[in-house]
This record gives C-alpha cells, structure tokens and sequence, in this order.
C-alpha cells in the first residue's frame, strides 16, 4: 500500500488540476486584457484631445498672425465710446 502511494506522488499533476489551472489563467487573462483594452481606449481620447488642442491653438495663431496687420490700419486712434450716436449733431441739423 506504501508502495502504491509513493508512485502517486511521483506522477504528476492529474489532467483535471491542469484543466483547472489552464482555466484560471485563461479567467484571469480576460480580465487582464479588458482592463488593458480600456486603458489603450482612454489613452488614445487623451491623445486626441491633445492633438486637437495643438491644432486648435495653431489655428488661432495664424488667425491672430492674419487679422493683426489688418487691425493696426483699420483701428481708430480714439474709439468712439456710443458707436451708435453720431459724433456730430451739426451735422443732421442741416
């Protein structure tokens, strides 16, 4: 009987241990990989977000560069405080 058990334990792992073994690994593969895969997801919109801020603030740089030189000529020295009023009354009494 001795002889018998000591055989046993020089065997191995028994197929169902290795079943099992391969499933928890499997089980817990699965959940590694939906944590990674959503990882990689909010990366990437971080990444998006950061190149459209790029765009967004080269953009408004060659607008600026653009309208600039534009307003230096038409910009009036003292700007008119009542732009709807006219800045002379003489001038509808005739």
């Amino acid at each position: 009987m001795k002889a018998r058990n000591s055989q046993r334990s020089q065997r191995g792992f028994t197929l169902i241990e290795l079943l099992a073994a391969m499933a928890l690994i499997v089980f817990a593969m699965s959940i590694l990989s939906q944590a990674f895969s959503e990882g990689a997801r909010a990366f990437r919109h971080l990444k998006e977000i950061g190149d459209l801020d790029e765009r967004l603030g080269a953009a408004c740089m060659a607008l600026a560069a653009n309208i600039a030189p534009r307003a230096a000529i038409t910009r009036s020295p003292k700007p008119n405080p009542q732009p709807w009023r006219a800045t002379s009354v003489a001038a509808f009494a005739e």
